[in-house]
């Protein structure tokens, strides 16, 4: 991996920690911490904190963001986080973001975005962003059972967020309840669940032409498209570069990202 500065959006979970040791092993010290806290329990501000002494160990450069109001629902607290990572991305000189979305995160999306009978563009609603080269998912092809194993041979010192673990959170009943249930039916369920459901949802044109280029290649590539038709998807996806971050900083823009307490902290 090429040696540039990236955005790391790190919670102090699982996940994020793993993120933090991989891209620090592979980039340095050229990483800035971006640390987001939504005031959903009592010890958010604790691990904040911890997150904090991580990033000052490591030498690097760490920004928290506090909500100045409640946000309760998570697709608030998402784009909430998404906008000032754009604002951030748009102001500064920077290759990208770097989030910590595992393969059991997609799952979840999947799952939760069909449910939920959202438009096709929804289930994708992460792509956008891959689409124009700002984001980059490196743990997208592991497992949480997998993160979880490289956090103990590294003994990484991760903070169990009981946020994930509330009921009154859609996405925790689909973690903790009906996935757990699917599984138990299905042993294969992980590894064929996301093949199974995206030609359904991809079910004509009109829905697979709402899709992000970069999407439409990796699905294709997954489909095992001919070469030819390959090499125009990918002629499309360079013609669309500039136009893809375009619509992705005003898309995020509208959001209210200016109430909240922040401040940087370079050490």
């Amino acid at each position: 991996m090429l040696k540039s500065s990236w955005l790391l959006a790190i919670s102090g979970g699982q996940d994020s920690l793993c993120l933090l040791k991989l891209m620090y092993d592979c980039v340095g010290g050229s990483l800035y911490v971006v640390n987001f806290d939504h005031r959903w329990r009592r010890t958010s501000t604790l691990m904040s904190l911890r997150v904090y002494y991580l990033a000052r160990y490591l030498c690097l450069s760490w920004r928290y963001y506090r909500t100045a109001y409640d946000i309760r629902a998570e697709h608030q607290a998402r784009q909430y986080r998404y906008a000032n990572l754009i604002q951030l991305l748009s102001q500064n000189q920077w290759q990208g973001i770097c989030t910590a979305h595992s393969l059991s995160d997609d799952m979840e999306t999947y799952l939760d975005q069909w449910l939920s009978q959202r438009n096709p563009e929804g289930i994708w609603r992460l792509c956008h962003l891959s689409a124009s080269q700002i984001l980059l998912r490196p743990l997208i092809f592991f497992t949480r059972a997998q993160t979880s194993w490289f956090t103990m041979i590294t003994y990484l010192p991760i903070w169990s967020d009981m946020s994930n673990y509330q009921t009154q959170y859609k996405r925790n009943r689909l973690r903790h309840q009906l996935l757990p249930y699917i599984k138990n039916l299905n042993r294969r369920f992980a590894p064929i669940f996301p093949r199974v459901l995206s030609p359904l949802v991809m079910a004509d044109m009109k829905s697979w032409l709402c899709l992000p280029i970069w999407l439409q290649y990796q699905m294709a590539t997954q489909w095992g498209w001919p070469p030819d038709e390959m090499k125009n998807l990918i002629l499309r996806y360079n013609n669309k570069y500039e136009l893809a971050r375009h619509r992705t900083i005003n898309r995020f823009s509208a959001c209210d990202s200016c109430r909240s307490y922040h401040f940087n902290m370079v050490v």
